[in-house]
């Protein structure tokens, strides 16, 4: 294939992506703000067990500041931000974005010598195994969410652990 006939084929393609990302409705999900374990240096006792628990406030029970409790969850859009390994050149540019909320269409705010806006990868398949989160301490919490972790890893809860793992 000649790289006129590779160039325009790939230009259909993008235009395509581009009118279908127009055209589906943006969906976000509910997930627990970025948690720092290393940043405690005392835990506070539980303040819920489950989401069940902070439902009539619309917050999730995530590890939040060296605790388990009620917060209000981050919206974000589906897939992961593409795994580029930039050369960054300072100063760095002014931020696109600070949320998924900021990006047009399907993008998401991801962090590449400054926080801009791209076009997500597809998560990889697979699904946790079911655990027992009531049993889970936050000093043994070191993801919040698939994102925190490497692609193609999730952030699953493995015994008395939740952290990022091959499925």
């Amino acid at each position: 294939m000649s790289r006129a006939i590779g160039s325009l084929l790939l230009g259909i393609a993008l235009c395509c992506v581009g009118v279908w990302a127009l055209e589906s409705p943006v969906r976000y999900h509910d997930v627990c703000p970025k948690f720092e374990p290393g940043a405690c240096k005392s835990y506070q006792p539980r303040r819920c067990q489950s989401d069940k628990d902070c439902a009539k406030r619309g917050e999730k029970c995530c590890c939040f500041k060296c605790g388990w409790k009620c917060v209000k969850p981050e919206k974000v859009k589906s897939g992961r931000c593409p795994p580029i390994m930039p050369r960054c050149v300072l100063p760095l540019p002014k931020p696109q974005c600070q949320t998924d909320r900021d990006c047009p269409h399907h993008q998401k705010c991801c962090t590449l010598c400054g926080k801009v806006c791209l076009d997500p990868v597809e998560e990889a398949p697979g699904v946790c195994p079911a655990s027992d989160r009531r049993k889970l301490e936050c000093p043994s919490v070191f993801c919040a969410r698939n994102e925190d972790c490497l692609a193609p890893q999730k952030c699953c809860q493995s015994g008395d652990e939740q952290k990022c793992m091959h499925l």
